[in-house]
Parts: structure tokens; sequence; C-alpha cells
């Protein structure tokens, strides 16, 4: 089956339509614009009168930076239980060495610009949720709030500003919604596709059912017919030529009767999709055989013919109907 992905049309099976993008990346980098709330830092670590500790101040700003949003565009999303943040499957070194890296950068920060610079703090707890597991990115949330309470209450030049671990409370909460709503949506999409494949299997099984009944009971009358004639070639040619002909005119109703049912069975399947293309074998369904092939009348079953036809296919045994007629 051909796939029709990038219009929005088939799937992988050529039945069931693909799961849209969730647009991660395009959220992930508006997110991104968090990185304003570093301006302050910035300017502190440009106003530093020692020039040496400014600088260095202002590039640990840079590669923290730079670092966060290498590490908040690559990781993937991890989802949140009852045992607390699961990652996604992978090695998860990489996530836990760039978290070190973010940490490294932002005690730099601190030390040598300040209080201002403890901003980065906010955002060291939530890359924690990308990096850690279990219940750690809460831990790690609450020892960098605690940490920045005690350096204020300890420190002559910091002032005692609730608004910082007030702004990264906010932000750990905003992130975990987020989380629960992603995984929430994940969990929704996978249960429909699965539901939607249910019921094309469910669709596959019945045409093949009713295949199954019109090829089962059309090949066994065909079969009867055949040895019929070849014992009355020599004893009744002209009745030996009806019988062949009778073979051949029921075979052609057989896969009058296949096509008919196929080309059934994908309208009824696809209505909304009637100005589209239509799957692969749909259009080989619509063919100009196969539209002069469907418009034989639909055969009527007697329940009376032994054969697979017997339990009441109400296509396949028009078949055996016309050939006691013959």
């Amino acid at each position: 089956m051909g796939e029709r992905t990038r219009e929005g049309g088939w799937g992988e099976d050529g039945l069931v339509a693909p799961v849209g993008p969730t647009g991660r990346t395009a959220g992930r980098v508006i997110a991104l614009i968090w990185l304003f709330y570093l301006a302050d830092p910035f300017v502190a670590a440009w106003q530093e009168p020692n020039r040496l500790r400014g600088g260095l101040g202002v590039v640990s700003l840079v590669v923290f930076a730079g670092l966060y949003a290498w590490h908040f565009l690559i990781t993937p999303l991890p989802s949140l239980g009852r045992t607390g943040f699961r990652p996604s499957p992978g090695p998860q070194w990489p996530g836990m060495l760039r978290y070190a890296g973010l940490a490294v950068c932002a005690a730099t920060a601190t030390v040598l610009v300040g209080r201002s610079a403890a901003a980065t703090w906010v955002f060291l707890a939530i890359s924690g949720i990308w990096a850690l597991t279990g219940w750690w990115p809460f831990v790690a949330a609450v020892a960098l709030g605690g940490g920045y309470e005690l350096a204020a209450y300890r420190l002559d030049s910091w002032d005692r500003d609730s608004s910082l671990v007030f702004g990264l409370a906010v932000a750990v909460i905003a992130v975990t919604s987020m989380t629960i709503a992603v995984g929430r949506s994940r969990d929704l999409a996978v249960a429909q596709r699965e539901n939607a494949r249910l019921a094309v299997e469910e669709e596959r099984n019945r045409v093949a059912r009713d295949l199954h009944d019109i090829l089962g009971h059309s090949l066994t009358v065909i079969r009867i017919k055949a040895e019929l004639a070849a014992r009355l070639v020599e004893l009744d040619p002209v009745r030996a030529r009806e019988e062949v002909e009778a073979v051949e005119g029921l075979a052609r109703e057989a896969l009058a009767d296949v096509r008919g049912r196929s080309k059934g069975s994908v309208r009824s399947r696809w209505p909304a999709r009637s100005r589209g293309p239509g799957p692969p074998w749909s259009r080989r369904a619509s063919s100009p055989t196969s539209r002069a092939s469907s418009t034989a009348s639909p055969p009527t079953c007697a329940s009376s013919t032994p054969g697979p036809c017997a339990r009441g296919s109400p296509t396949s045994s028009g078949t055996a109907a016309r050939a006691r007629a013959r």
C-alpha cells in the first residue's frame, strides 16, 4: 500500500490516518522566551566593576543560556506517573551530563555576578524535570529554593526577596502541568489509533468472510459443472459445450460479485473522503473493467445449496441458482 502521510492521507497500513504532529518543537521554541529573564544577570555582569569577574560572568551566562536551550529542545518530554517522572526510552547519561553542566554554569555565574545571577536557578529547576527521574526534580527544586533563602539570610550582599522562590515554584508547577497534559494527549492519541486499527481489522475480517463465501461456493459449483462437462465430452458434445459456457459465465459472475463487494466496502468505509483520492486498492477497484463487471445484478442465496454458502451469504449463492437454471 502506498503511504500518503504528507498530504494528510493514509497511514502505514493504507487504512488508518496517521496521528498528526503534536507541535512539541514549536511549543518548546516559544517557551525559550523565558530566557528573557536572564537579562538582569547579563546587565549586572556587564556593569561589574571588576572587568575580569564581569567578563567571566557574561561568558558563564552565555554558556548557560546555550546549554539550557540545547537541553530544552533535544531532550524528550518525560511522563509523570505514580512513581514520579519517567524518562523516555534511551540512554539517560546525556541529559544528566547537560544538567551537570547547567549546574556548574549557574554556580559560576552566581559566584561571579552575585544575587541577580540566581535567576539561573529557576531554569536549573525546570531542566531537572527533563533530566532527573522519580521525584528528584521536586527535591532539586526544593533544594534550590531553600538554598536561595539560606544564602539571602546569611549573606549581607543578598536581599531577602521571595519573588525568586515564588517564580521558581510557579515555573516548576507550570512545567509539571504541561507534562501531565501532553502525556494525557499522547495516551488519548494512542487509544484513538488503536480503536481505529481494531475497527479496520474488523472490517477486513467481515470482507474476508464475505469473499470466502462468494469464492468458496462459486468454485464448488464450477468444479461440479466442469466434472460434468468432462463426462459429457464424448456422450453429448453439445451438452458438454453448454456446461463449459456455463462454467465461464459462473466464473465471470463470481468475479463481478467479488469486485462489487470490494467497491461497496470502500464506499461504506470512507464516505467522508469521497472527494479525496482514497487508498490505492480502491482506485484499482474503480477501473473501467470493474465498473463494467459490477453492473451485474447481485445474486441471491439459496440456503439448500451445499458448500460454504450454506451459512447464508447473500451474494455468493445466486451463482448456484443461475447454475441450476442452466
